[in-house]
């Protein structure tokens, strides 16, 4: 057994700036007092193409290589999010999240990082991809009735450019990302 201590890891699309500030200018205008919603910073918003959970040190660079081949193809895109609404859906949702007009392109990406993955055998996520990007998490369970999900009217496009390869070191006031490696979509 291994004394190295692991790195919880996911991989993600990280957000530009500008795209924050137009994200944190919507999120200003339609929260209120008592939402019981625990908003986060825009310093820890991403997209997540797969939790990876804790990984061996030793496997970062072999994960970013294999990343690196898996997206050669792939060329760089937008994607529109244009509302807002608890997830998971259902009776129990955990967060209030921004979901994307279509995901085709974010599909075929986070495809495209479980057949890296796979070729490092990792396990393939049970779970379907569903695109998401948490703006905020529900204090306690969440209110009943459920918020009705907000629409901006124009949407937000988030440009995908890159997939990052993260760190998360869990911490009193919430998670802290760390890069450990960035693949560039050049397509």
């Amino acid at each position: 057994m291994s004394d190295v201590p692991k790195l919880r890891s996911f991989i993600a699309i990280e957000l530009d700036r500008p795209t924050k500030e137009r994200i944190a200018g919507w999120v200003s205008r339609i929260r209120e007092p008592d939402d019981r919603i625990r908003w986060t910073a825009p310093a820890t918003w991403h997209v997540t193409l797969r939790f990876l959970g804790d990984i061996d040190p030793n496997f970062v660079a072999p994960l970013r290589d294999t990343l690196r081949e898996q997206l050669r193809d792939v060329p760089p895109f937008r994607t529109e999010w244009d509302r807002l609404a608890p997830f998971p859906p259902g009776r129990r949702p955990i967060v209030m999240a921004l979901h994307p007009k279509h995901d085709a392109d974010l599909r075929i990406l986070a495809a495209k990082v479980e057949k890296a993955l796979a070729e490092l055998r990792m396990s393939r996520e049970r779970r379907r991809f569903n695109a998401h990007l948490t703006l905020g998490r529900f204090r306690g369970r969440a209110p009943s009735p459920v918020p009705s999900p907000h629409s901006e009217g124009a949407p937000i496009v988030i440009p995908v450019r890159e997939v990052t390869l993260f760190e998360s070191e869990l911490a009193p006031r919430g998670a802290v990302h760390h890069e450990m490696g960035r693949v560039v979509l050049a397509g």
